[in-house]
């Protein structure tokens, strides 16, 4: 469905939308201890920059969603964050809106105020303030109450293993 039939509330979650905006090369999450096959890495988010900015239903105007990008294995040196690879030009991907879970984690690991920036969750929120204090974005952002997470195979992806949400019948 197109973002702009969407409310910006949690009953849009898990549908899948195509989007169009340029990545953000420049501002990227890295989501630390996600293990894929046995091996330790990162879920790489990074902002997407819709163009042109979407009206939402409600009247919502959104510029930049978080995007999940998939997995991206850990250097044996932790100190050596992986490179992530420029995606340029205007791209349209496609992928499914979902509400990040409050996962526990033991201690908040402060932000370093550098990028790649290393986190133990996604908070959207946090995330949001992080980005608006950089320079290059001077406009208050408009962001959305999910993630994208990108279909396998899309421009800018890495490894998709996205488990399958369980959801009721009722």
């Amino acid at each position: 469905s197109a973002l702009s039939e969407l409310n910006s509330n949690e009953s849009d979650a898990y549908r899948q939308v195509k989007l169009q905006g340029h990545f953000d090369n420049n501002h990227h999450f890295l989501l630390d201890n996600r293990i894929l096959n046995g091996r330790a890495g990162y879920e790489v988010i990074s902002a997407f920059l819709l163009e042109p900015a979407v009206t939402m239903a409600n009247g919502n105007v959104i510029k930049v969603i978080w995007v999940n990008r998939g997995w991206l294995g850990m250097q044996a040196d932790r100190s050596q964050l992986p490179v992530i690879e420029s995606v340029d030009s205007l791209q349209m991907i496609h992928g499914q809106l979902v509400i990040p879970s409050q996962a526990f984690v033991l201690a908040d690991v402060p932000m370093k105020g550098q990028w790649p920036e290393v986190v133990q969750r996604v908070e959207l929120e946090v995330m949001n303030k992080r980005l608006q204090q950089t320079q290059e974005i001077q406009n208050p952002l408009q962001t959305m109450v999910y993630l994208l997470r990108l279909t396998a195979g899309e421009p800018g992806s890495f490894q998709i293993n996205w488990q399958p949400v369980n959801t009721a019948p009722e």
